[in-house]
């Protein structure tokens, strides 16, 4: 995350490149941050708060180098970076291919982290995205509500409420 961290910060750093250049830096660096981006976004919400993998330094340095990726995309938090959409292949389901194949039937109790980080990216999901992913968000929450286990249940149940922010819109 560090190394993510000094990366990320280095190349916003070129926006100060002389006139003739700044095109050409631009162009490259907002392509160097979309190839990393979603790794970088994996990583920090698996390390976003206290869990049995995290440490206080990992919880600090993810929260340092999300807010680099929000200043590199412009944004301010992560409902806003997930919801972005340039028209091509969106932030979101890049993450959500690194996930997912950690979330199959057989395997998503060995990822915990995993399991996190699909929990947040679906509850940070607005509409219209969130209807063109919902394909992609159901079957693990509905494994997460068939489980035994009545905390992870629980857990899949609060992934298919809608957002407290979301209003319900009448007929």
């Amino acid at each position: 995350m560090t190394t993510f961290s000094h990366l990320l910060s280095n190349l916003s750093s070129y926006n100060s490149c002389r006139e003739e250049f700044r095109q050409r830096c631009n162009r490259t660096v907002k392509r160097v941050i979309r190839a990393v981006s979603h790794g970088v976004v994996v990583i920090c919400l698996e390390h976003e708060q206290a869990f049995r993998w995290t440490t206080t330094q990992s919880i600090a340095c993810a929260r340092t180098l999300l807010a680099h990726v929000y200043a590199a995309y412009g944004c301010n938090s992560l409902e806003s970076l997930l919801n972005m959409n340039d028209g091509r292949f969106g932030l979101l389901q890049r993450v959500l291919n690194e996930v997912l194949p950690k979330l199959t039937k057989s395997t998503w109790k060995l990822n915990p982290a995993a399991s996190h980080v699909f929990r947040r990216c679906l509850l940070a999901t607005q509409q219209p995205l969130l209807s063109d992913c919902l394909p992609m968000f159901l079957p693990p929450t509905f494994l997460f509500v068939d489980d035994f286990e009545v905390d992870n249940r629980l857990s899949g149940l609060s992934c298919l409420r809608p957002p407290r922010h979301a209003a319900l819109q009448p007929d």
